[in-house]
C-alpha cells in the first residue's frame, strides 16, 4: 500500500515538473493560467496521497504494536496475580500453539478492521478538511469579490447620484436660461416697440426740432445784429478802389476807418435813425444818473410816457424863418426831453419800490 501511494507521488510530481516548464516557456496569459490551475489541481492530490501515506504508516505500526500485545497475552496467562504459561492448560506444546495462532488471528483480524476503520474515519476527517479549506478559501475570495462588487455598487451609486445632481443642475440652469432668453426677448421686443414708436413720430419732432432751432438761430442772429456798433454816413476813402472807408460812430459821432471786407462788423444807419440812436442812449444814460425818488409815492400812478420829437436848440425868441411859432406848438427842446425822460424813470422806480 505505501509503495503504491510512494509511486503515485513520484508520478504526480513529474507531471508537475513538466508543467512547471510550460509555464516557464509559455507567453500566453490564458495558458499560463492554465497551467497554473493544473499544477494547483496536482499539489492537492499530492497534498491527498502524503496524507494518506502517513495514514498508512500509522496503522501499520499500530497493528505491529498490536501483534507483540496479542504475542505476549497468548504467552502467558495471568489470574489472581498469578502468571501461568498457556502451554499447561494444553495436552501438549503443539495444542497450545494452534490454540495461540487461532486467538491471534481473531484479534489481530479486529484490530486489522478497527485500524481500516479509524484510517477510513481519518481519511474522511482529513478530506472534509480539506474540503472546508477549499470552501473556506472560496467563501473568502466570494467575500472578496461581494466587498469589490460592493465597492464598485457604491461608486456607481454615488457616480449616478452626482450625474443626477448634475443632470437636476442643467434642468435648473436651462429653465433660469430659458427664463432669461424669454426676458431678453420681452425686452428686446418692447426697444423695438418703442423705435418703431419714436420712428413714427420721428418725422413730427424733426420738424419741431428744426422749427425750434431755426427760432434760436433767428434770435441768435438778431441780438448778434443789433449788437454791432452803429454808423452812418459811410463814404469810401477812394470812391475809385473802393478798399476802405470812412463813417462817423452813432454814438459818439467819432469818424473811424476800416477796410469794406470788414463792414459787417457794422450796423449801418441812416441819418434820421443815427438821431434817434442818440436820443435813446442819452435818454437811458440820463434814467440811469437820476436819483432814487421818494418810496412814499403812489404805487397806481400812470405811467406816461412822452412823445419823441426831433431836437433842436432852444430859440432865442419864438419867432422862426418862416413865421411866428406858439408856445404850445413849439418842438420840444432837449432839455424838456431830458426832464420828462427822468420824470418817467421816477415814476416807474417808485413803482417798483412800492410793489
Amino acid at each position: 500500500m505505501r509503495e503504491i501511494l510512494v509511486a503515485e507521488m513520484a508520478e504526480l510530481e513529474a507531471k508537475k515538473g513538466e508543467l512547471q516548464a510550460q509555464y516557464s516557456g509559455s507567453t500566453n496569459i490564458q495558458e499560463r493560467q492554465n497551467i497554473i490551475d493544473d499544477i494547483n489541481k496536482i499539489e492537492k492530490k499530492i497534498t491527498g496521497l502524503r496524507t494518506q501515506q502517513e495514514i498508512t504508516q500509522q496503522h501499520e505500526d499500530r497493528m505491529e504494536e498490536a501483534q507483540e500485545r496479542i504475542n505476549t497475552a497468548f504467552d502467558e496467562v495471568e489470574f489472581d496475580g498469578e502468571k501461568y504459561p498457556i502451554r499447561v492448560f494444553t495436552k501438549d506444546e503443539g495444542s497450545a500453539q494452534v490454540l495461540r495462532i487461532h486467538f491471534t488471528n481473531i484479534h489481530l483480524s479486529q484490530e486489522d478492521e478497527n485500524g481500516k476503520r479509524v484510517l477510513e474515519l481519518k481519511a474522511g476527517y482529513e478530506a472534509d478538511k480539506n474540503q472546508l479549506k477549499e470552501e473556506l478559501k472560496e467563501s473568502k475570495e466570494m467575500v472578496q469579490s461581494l466587498k469589490e462588487q460592493l465597492a464598485q455598487a457604491i461608486m456607481d451609486k454615488e457616480d449616478l447620484e452626482q450625474k443626477r445632481d448634475a443632470a437636476v443642475r442643467m434642468a435648473e440652469d436651462a429653465v433660469r436660461a430659458k427664463a432669461a432668453a424669454e426676458l431678453l426677448a420681452d425686452e428686446k421686443q418692447k426697444h423695438i416697440d418703442k423705435l418703431r414708436e419714436e420712428q413714427a413720430i420721428g418725422a413730427s419732432a424733426a420738424v419741431r426740432i428744426v422749427t425750434n432751432v431755426e427760432g434760436d438761430m433767428a434770435d441768435a442772429m438778431k441780438a448778434w445784429k443789433e449788437q454791432r456798433p452803429a454808423i452812418y454816413d459811410v463814404q469810401p476813402t477812394d470812391p475809385l478802389k473802393k478798399v476802405e472807408f470812412r463813417a462817423k460812430l452813432a454814438e459818439t459821432d467819432e469818424e473811424i476807418t476800416d477796410k469794406y471786407i470788414y463792414i459787417g462788423k457794422y450796423r449801418q444807419l441812416d441819418e434820421a435813425e443815427a438821431g434817434r440812436f442818440r436820443l435813446e442812449r442819452e435818454a437811458a444814460k440820463a434814467a440811469a444818473e437820476v436819483v432814487e425818488p421818494d418810496t412814499h409815492v403812489e404805487a397806481n400812478i400812470p405811467l406816461v410816457v412822452p412823445p419823441v420829437f426831433p431836437f433842436q436848440e432852444e430859440p432865442t425868441t419864438g419867432l422862426v424863418e418862416h413865421g411866428v411859432v406858439s408856445e404850445s406848438d413849439a418842438p420840444v427842446t432837449r432839455r424838456e426831453f431830458n426832464q420828462l425822460t427822468a420824470r418817467v424813470a421816477q415814476l416807474e422806480q417808485s413803482k417798483v419800490n412800492a410793489a
